[in-house]
């Protein structure tokens, strides 16, 4: 082997490494979001009728066990009719064997009334496909 092959090598060993510790990095890294971020997406969308965005995003396998989209879709139609969400606030969190849970007031304000009413929500986020998903969703306040 000449000086020129070694280095020929040398250089593509460094290559591969790099590429491979670029592409490691990717899977070490945490969730590319925050159950805050997941929560804001969720009540932009449920404010903007954006329900199967919801839905496809933000909602974790369990919930999806529980409503397909079509049910998950109706149901927030009839809420979206009497209801709108003002914001909220984070009051609590925790942490419980991976998952977060986040205790959050949030403030519905019902359209036909033009009233507010503030219900206080537990909500758990789980990490799936590197992002946190919510594993509850939001039920308006009862009129």
């Amino acid at each position: 082997m000449d000086k020129g092959d070694i280095i020929e090598k040398f250089v593509l060993a460094l290559l591969i490494a790099f590429l491979s510790a670029v592409s490691f990095s990717g899977c070490i890294g945490g969730p590319e979001s925050t159950p805050e971020e997941t929560l804001d997406d969720y009540i932009s969308y449920y404010n903007s009728s954006e329900f199967n965005n919801i839905y496809d995003e933000l909602l974790s396998s369990d919930v999806k066990d529980d409503y397909t989209r079509d049910e998950f879709h109706n149901l927030n139609r009839i809420s979206e009719a009497t209801f709108r969400i003002n914001g909220y606030e984070i009051t609590g969190s925790s942490d419980e064997n991976g998952s977060v849970i986040l205790t959050v007031d949030v403030i519905w304000n019902v359209n036909a009334f033009d009233i507010q009413r503030t219900k206080t929500h537990t909500i758990e986020f789980v990490v799936e496909d590197n992002r946190w998903k919510m594993n509850d969703i939001l039920r308006p306040i009862e009129i």
